[in-house]
């Protein structure tokens, strides 16, 4: 979703950059677009589960770890792409 929305954006909008000039705003958004992306990469790729093979309770603590950061990773993508389109969205009303 983010990277379709980044690349429509960016196809139809190099008119919208040439005539805004130099709105700091769209950068800024840009930017947050991408920020999305890269750390919604970091939730979809594995991770190195780092636990004590004959340990029932280290591998749910390993597990449980990683799916919290994913957790975090995952709204703070959340977070940024809603920023990035907010912003355009109050730019381009």
């Amino acid at each position: 979703m983010i990277s379709i929305s980044l690349s429509i954006f960016l196809a139809v909008g190099k008119k919208t950059f040439e005539d805004s000039g130099d709105n700091c705003l769209i950068k800024i958004s840009v930017l947050l677009w991408i920020l999305s992306l890269v750390v919604s990469f970091f939730v979809l790729f594995p991770w190195r589960y780092r636990y004590v093979a004959e340990s029932v309770k280290s591998i749910k603590e390993a597990h449980r770890r990683i799916v919290r950061v994913k957790y975090v990773l995952l709204i703070a993508s959340l977070v940024l792409f809603v920023s990035a389109l907010g912003i355009l969205v109050f730019l381009f009303k």
